[in-house]
């Protein structure tokens, strides 16, 4: 069951929700939301279409269950 006030994007888990793209480091963002999706049983953490380049300054860790889905036109680039 879905966590409560997260919204979906495309049936999916916004990364916008764990606070990318607002003061948030992006692969701390990005593994919040990755993590929570995984508590939550599965399913798909998405990287907001209109992220752009994302500067990740650590590493994304995934979990059983989960997609992160990366959008055409959106770039992850480690720092």
């Amino acid at each position: 069951m879905p966590s409560p006030g997260l919204r979906q994007l495309n049936g999916a888990y916004s990364a916008a929700d764990f606070g990318l793209g607002r003061g948030v480091a992006a692969h701390t963002a990005i593994n919040l939301a990755i993590t929570q999706v995984n508590a939550d049983g599965g399913g798909v953490v998405e990287i907001p279409p209109d992220a752009g380049t994302v500067i990740l300054s650590g590493s994304i860790q995934m979990r059983s269950n989960v997609e992160l889905r990366i959008p055409y036109g959106v770039t992850l680039r480690l720092n």
